[in-house]
């Protein structure tokens, strides 16, 4: 049996996405993300006897109709698709173009949105099934059963954890129980010989192609406003190095990618775990050129030095506000001393650092972003985002802006950080964090010595148009 892994084309117009999940969406500077945990579930399928195929519809130039003749060339039998918050209704009306071309197929849908609202989707007249949070051991349980029972595969269906589907009569059959994979280690590598891996391009990496890596999965942080520990599970479960490092080996092999993006919530959350990777990092034949994120208080010198020797280039940190007040309440456990710390000894180290800012969480007003604009300059970090406080569902953020009335909307294309406002507070509206996130963008890169200091770092003629192009994007882009 055929099953289709599709991140949908956009039918409503442009939606930019960082988070991701960050993964699968065009983000606003311009490059495109690889859906690896789709592939991912693309290799368990293929694993568990099913014949996989993939489609990634945010790929520049590819619309409905490509992947309409796609559909009806291959015809598949289940199709999952992923889905996020801003993307949830486009994503929905592809599938009901879907079902129209294919009826017979069942659609399936997995991401962060969908688990949360997992009865909602379900209700949708076209969504078949939910896969819920981590989805690879369910879709190991599902396959077979689709394989050998595909139209009485509802009836041996209702055991299998982290599964929701609508059953015969129309009802909803939610199994929430969590079906976390213990060893990721036993986890098939993605299926990227299904990805069109030259596409995924980045300015950062001069416009070459990259490919990210989940080395490890689960969140012990409590951060109001983020889904990870809900996703992913509190517990932190890492590959082992060599694990991780036979990934990269195939990687660099068959496809001769030498960038990469280790996706994590904290990629230095095991310190030792770090050093033993860097060490084999380094004595692989193919030197390589990657970049991490990382929380401000799990860095050192000692660390980002052999970071560093091993090629990392660039660390993102969520810095979020220096307020002690806000980042209290936001419950995340740092402090700006934390922060400034952290840019400090990345730059000793010579790795450049991203900081990302969180404009609008509760206890924000238009004083304390005015500190955090001059905080961020003086902290002179190498790159910065300023993100508007979105509410994403299943996020405490989310049950404190309902609580409290604070929601402009409930249509979920405007749930996307970058440029539009979802939350609005008696003394500090929406329109005004509008306003401050897209100052904060200028005062921070439109320095003279700012600009004079990426002019300097130019690599070659082709950075610098992608440098420009990411430039337009972000100050110019409606």
């Amino acid at each position: 049996m055929k099953i289709l892994f599709l991140n949908p084309p956009h039918l409503m117009g442009s939606v930019y996405m960082k988070e991701v999940g960050r993964c699968g969406r065009k983000s606003i500077a311009g490059e495109y993300w690889p859906p690896t945990g789709l592939a991912s579930l693309a290799a368990v399928a293929g694993e568990s006897g099913a014949q996989p195929l993939f489609w990634d519809g945010m790929l520049p130039h590819l619309h409905f109709e490509n992947l309409k003749l796609y559909l009806l060339n291959h015809k598949p039998s289940v199709i999952i698709m992923l889905t996020t918050t801003p993307t949830f209704n486009n994503d929905l009306q592809n599938a009901r173009l879907i079902k129209e071309y294919l009826p017979e197929s069942l659609i399936g849908m997995v991401g962060t949105h969908s688990s949360v609202y997992t009865e909602e989707t379900c209700k949708s007249e076209e969504i078949d099934f939910v896969l819920i949070n981590e989805a690879e051991n369910t879709l190991s349980f599902l396959v077979p059963i689709w394989k050998d029972f595909f139209k009485s595969w509802r009836s041996k269906a209702k055991d299998i954890p982290a599964l929701a589907f609508k059953q015969d009569d129309g009802s909803i059959h939610v199994n929430h129980t969590p079906s976390y994979v213990t060893n990721l280690d036993n986890l098939p590598f993605p299926e990227r010989c299904l990805m069109r891996l030259e596409r995924y391009t980045m300015p950062f990496f001069n416009n070459e192609p990259f490919v990210t890596i989940i080395p490890s999965r689960g969140c012990p942080y409590r951060c109001t406003f983020c889904r990870a520990g809900r996703v992913w599970g509190s517990k932190v479960r890492l590959r082992s190095v060599e694990n991780v490092i036979r990934e990269i080996e195939l990687i660099t092999q068959r496809y001769e990618i030498k960038n990469l993006v280790f996706m994590t919530d904290s990629f230095t959350f095991s310190r030792q775990w770090v050093m033993d990777f860097c060490k084999a990092l380094k004595e692989l034949a193919t030197p390589l050129r990657w970049i991490c994120n990382s929380r401000v208080d799990a860095v050192d010198l000692p660390m980002l030095q052999a970071m560093k020797e091993s090629g990392c280039l660039m660390v993102s940190y969520g810095i979020e506000s220096p307020h002690p007040d806000i980042l209290k309440s936001a419950r995340k456990d740092i402090t700006s001393e934390d922060i400034r710390k952290a840019i400090k000894v990345t730059r000793k180290a010579g790795i450049l650092s991203f900081g990302y800012f969180i404009l609008g969480l509760p206890g924000e007003t238009e004083q304390t972003i005015k500190k955090t604009i001059r905080f961020a300059r003086k902290l002179r970090p190498d790159f910065v985002n300023f993100h508007i406080a979105t509410p994403f569902p299943g996020t405490e953020f989310y049950q404190y802006a309902r609580n409290h009335s604070l929601l402009t909307t409930r249509k979920w294309e405007a749930f996307e950080e970058e440029g539009s406002a979802v939350i609005s507070y008696p003394h500090l509206p929406a329109e005004r964090l509008q306003f401050w996130q897209k100052k904060a963008m200028k005062a921070f890169y439109l320095r003279p010595q700012k600009i004079l200091r990426e002019i300097l770092r130019l690599r070659s003629l082709s950075e610098f148009k992608a440098k420009c192009k990411a430039f337009r994007k972000i100050f110019f882009s409606s």
